[in-house]
């Protein structure tokens, strides 16, 4: 692998070779990657009391251009009853944060590197007058049972902070057990809890945070409004679904039903959305308030088109989606006893190594950044492909 008259040796370990090439065969799937077209069917709804679009979208792509006009042709001007439902839906508050989830988030908002995040925490957990967050090396995202009593002391201090001052919490929702977030069988095995604001100094809080630097407030913010999101009501929507079933037979085939829909979602009550919105929301099709629309409204299908998508490349790694690719290794790994063991043992490296992995693969030039990416150099490729076909146990995560 040397250059000739080159000196040294070639780091490889157990958890960072693993690691990069984790890196390194997401790579080579991108290199080999070519995007290709599918297609789905988009129809104008004509009903007594409205329009609107609704979308064919299966989940076995279509990929034959002929057969999506074959299908668009036998859809245009079928006319028949159209079905409204609407349900009131509300989604609970996200767990709280452990080191990975905060290096995931901080990574996709802010671009840091998992490093600067396991700094900044560790800062604001033990830096000089700040103490200001618990133990950022935290692999749980649940508090104990017996954390419930520290809700009005950490309460009364966040609030005294201008971006909380306006909020509600005289009577905080406290959900039990691991479908909650106070839970001491979700705490069962692990050594450290959530990070969450320290109850210690919140006396002082307007103090420490007033000499925070812009980093240390964010990071600050963003632990803060977790916490009081959790002790906040559901977010509540409603959820009108409009969908249409259309039978459809083409030259030799069977009759089958093509299912066509739109999802449209009204907030109701914001609950602890009005506090907390880093999460990532699921991108489905879904639009705002609809047409007012009846069940059981008979429509004509007309204009019906094809709207031509195309597959993408699986994305490149940030610095957060790559420990939570090492903290989720079994994904990698066939072997079903492997599976489990990784899962058992929360993957590889742990939250307080995984980001000093990374650096060192960077110092040792395997890995390099480009912009928000982490990506294989030239070197990290070629030792990567040379221990796949000489010693693959050496790549392979679940060794």
């Amino acid at each position: 692998l040397k250059q000739p008259g080159q000196y040294g040796a070639i780091g490889i370990g157990r958890v960072k070779t693993p690691t990069m090439a984790i890196v390194c065969m997401r790579e080579l799937e991108i290199l080999d990657f070519t995007p290709q077209d599918y297609y789905h069917l988009v129809a104008t709804a004509k009903a007594p009391s409205g329009e609107l679009d609704l979308r064919h979208a299966p989940k076995d792509r279509i990929l034959d251009p002929e057969k999506a006009e074959q299908l668009r042709t036998a859809v245009e001007g079928f006319e028949g009853p159209i079905k409204t439902e609407k349900k009131i839906k509300k989604t609970k508050p996200p767990r709280l944060l452990d080191l990975p989830e905060l290096q995931k988030i901080c990574a996709r908002r802010w671009g840091w590197s998992a490093d600067k995040t396991l700094n900044i925490a560790q800062e604001l957990y033990d830096g000089e007058g700040k103490k200001i967050q618990t133990y950022p090396r935290a692999e749980s995202r649940y508090l104990a049972e017996n954390q419930i009593e520290d809700i009005g002391e950490i309460v009364q201090g966040l609030t005294k902070l201008d971006q909380y001052n306006n909020i509600d919490l005289s009577k905080p929702e406290v959900r039990k057990g691991k479908s909650g977030h106070f839970s001491d069988a979700g705490l069962k095995g692990v050594s450290h809890h959530a990070i969450v604001p320290n109850k210690n100094t919140m006396d002082r809080i307007e103090v420490i945070y007033a000499r925070l630097t812009q980093d240390e407030q964010r990071m600050f913010d963003l632990v803060a409004s977790s916490y009081l999101a959790i002790l906040m009501p559901d977010y509540v929507y409603e959820s009108t679904s409009v969908s249409m079933e259309v039978p459809v037979t083409l030259p030799e085939e069977k009759e089958k039903i093509l299912d066509f829909k739109i999802t449209g979602n009204i907030p109701k009550e914001q609950g602890w959305k009005a506090v907390y919105t880093d999460v990532m929301e699921k991108k489905e099709d879904h639009a705002g308030e609809l047409p007012p629309i009846q069940d059981g409204d008979i429509a004509t299908l007309s204009p019906v088109t094809t709207d031509t998508k195309k597959t993408k490349a699986p994305p490149r790694y940030n610095e957060g989606t790559l420990i939570d690719a090492m903290q989720n290794a079994w994904r990698f790994v066939e072997d079903k006893e492997l599976k489990e063991r990784l899962k058992e043992a929360k993957g590889i490296g742990t939250p307080a190594t995984r980001s000093t992995v990374i650096t060192g693969l960077k110092l040792q030039n395997f890995l390099a950044q480009s912009g928000k990416h982490i990506v294989p150099t030239d070197a990290g490729l070629t030792l990567f492909k040379t221990l796949k076909t000489a010693a693959p146990e050496l790549v392979d995560p679940g060794v």
